[in-house]
């Protein structure tokens, strides 16, 4: 496997996330707050949905979650 950059990691596994999570079980992504804008839309075109973020202490988006083919 070569260098990830940027979201790649996150992409991918969002992108494999089917072969190993079962139909309506979730994917959850830590993320740096500014990123949720960018991941939103790339687990709804994988066919996620009930995406929504979870709030740290300081109310900032730390979690991504998805739910597989919901």
């Amino acid at each position: 496997m070569g260098c990830v950059k940027g979201n790649g990691l996150v992409r991918r596994a969002i992108d494999e996330g089917a072969e190993w999570i079962r139909p309506g079980g979730w994917l959850l992504i830590e993320v740096v707050a500014s990123e949720f804008r960018t991941i939103r839309p790339m687990l709804r075109n994988a066919g996620y949905g009930d995406i929504r973020s979870t709030r740290g202490p300081m109310r900032y988006t730390r979690v991504i979650v998805g739910r597989l083919g919901a």
